[in-house]
């Protein structure tokens, strides 16, 4: 048997691949009940933290908006604004640009201004 291991359930992607080298025994559970399964079984316990601070993706999606876009279900978006890079920095906002598109992640200390911020810079 492996190391135990907890982990909130959507994330094998951006989580749990890393691991996956170990010899670990792995439960996922959902987000709001990670605290009830950690037991003595536990040895380690991982979940991501690019999400707002409620556990939804309520900025990811108002950033989305504001750009006229759909919303994606993910905190983490990239999207095709021409020039986003320059519009950004020039702002004082940090963001990724990759492959020509803008990179941005929603993170636990992401507040509405910061969002208003990367939104007027690019609109």
């Amino acid at each position: 048997m492996g190391i135990p291991f907890l982990q909130k359930g959507e994330e094998v992607n951006s989580n749990l691949f890393p691991w996956l080298v170990q010899d670990l025994d792995v439960r996922t559970v959902p987000l709001e009940k990670v605290a009830d399964a950690v037991d003595g079984r536990t040895a380690l316990v991982a979940f991501s933290v690019v999400q707002s601070a409620t556990g939804e993706i309520a900025l990811a999606d108002r950033f989305l908006a504001g750009l006229g876009l759909p919303p994606t279900g993910s905190a983490i978006v990239s999207v095709d604004v021409p020039g986003a890079a320059e519009r950004l920095a020039a702002a004082g906002v940090r963001a990724a640009v990759r492959d020509g598109r803008l990179r941005a992640a929603f993170h636990l200390y992401t507040t509405d201004a910061d969002v208003d911020l990367a939104l007027n810079a690019l609109t």
